[in-house]
This record gives C-alpha cells, structure tokens and sequence, in this order.
C-alpha cells in the first residue's frame, strides 16, 4: 500500500479495447501486486475528469481506470 505521502497520479491514457483505441485516466502504479481492478463509469453527459477525487482515494487499493 502506498505511505500517506505518495500522491494518487493518474495518466491519461488510449488503451486497446476489442481492437479500438479506448481513452482513459488510469492510477495502476500504487497498486500492490494482485490488487483488483476497478472501472469507473460515468454517466453521459459526465467526463471522466468528475471520477479524479474518487479515482485517487482508491488508488492506493486497485488499479484505476476512469473511462471517457
């Protein structure tokens, strides 16, 4: 688990989905091995930017990734 100090950074990345390019924010560095990952979806009028707060807090527990 990440200390206290070590802040929640999440990337903006393009990942392969069934063969198309899907964006997302993904925090997967302070994750410790084996920790679940978790999606975060949003509704349709929302960004992902809004899922950034909560993305963080569980950072340290799984790996993150908030979808646009």
């Amino acid at each position: 688990m990440a200390s206290a100090t070590e802040a929640a950074v999440l990337e903006g990345r393009y990942l392969p989905v069934n063969g198309l390019q899907m964006f997302a924010r993904v925090c997967d560095r302070l994750a410790p091995a084996g920790a679940p990952d978790v999606v975060l979806v949003h509704g349709a009028v929302a960004s992902s930017r809004y899922m950034v707060p909560l993305a963080e807090r569980l950072a340290p527990a799984c790996r993150v990734y908030a979808q646009d």
